[in-house]
C-alpha cells in the first residue's frame, strides 16, 4: 500500500474499532481467547486480503467480508464477546440483606443502585 492508501486504511481502522465498537476477540499465540489478539488477527488478514485480493484498494467493504470470514472460519479465528448482564434485583433478595450490606453496595455498586431505585419506582420498596 501506498501512503494514501495506509492513510485510509488507518482511518477506516480506527472508524471500526472506536465508533463501531469491535467486540471480538481471538485466539492468541497461547490459545488464549482475548480482545487484543482478535484485533491483531483482524487487521492483520484485511491488510493481507487488500494486499492479496484487492489490489491495494482500500475500502469498508474489504473489512467486513475479512469480518465475516473471520467469524465463519473454521477453526473459528474471532469470536463475540459475551457480555454478561447482571441478574435482576428482586424484592426477595432485596430483603433479604442486611441494612448496611445494601447502603455500602448501594454506593459502590451501579448496577444494584438501578435495581434499587428500580423497585423504589415501581413502589416496592
Amino acid at each position: 500500500m501506498n501512503s494514501q492508501q495506509e492513510q485510509l486504511f488507518e482511518e477506516i481502522m480506527d472508524q471500526k474499532i472506536s465508533q463501531e465498537k469491535f467486540l471480538y476477540e481471538g485466539r492468541d499465540e497461547n490459545g488464549r481467547w482475548n480482545l487484543i489478539a482478535g484485533l491483531r488477527n483482524y487487521r492483520k488478514y484485511v491488510r493481507a486480503y487488500i494486499d492479496g485480493f484487492s489490489g491495494g484498494r482500500v475500502s469498508n467493504s474489504v473489512f467486513e467480508i475479512v469480518l465475516k470470514e473471520m467469524l465463519e472460519a473454521s477453526p473459528r479465528e474471532l469470536r463475540p464477546i459475551v457480555v454478561e448482564e447482571e441478574p435482576e434485583l428482586t424484592l426477595e433478595q432485596y430483603r433479604s440483606m442486611p441494612v448496611r450490606q445494601i447502603q455500602l453496595k448501594y454506593r459502590s455498586d451501579p448496577g444494584f443502585k438501578a435495581g434499587v431505585e428500580k423497585l423504589i419506582a415501581s413502589g416496592q420498596i
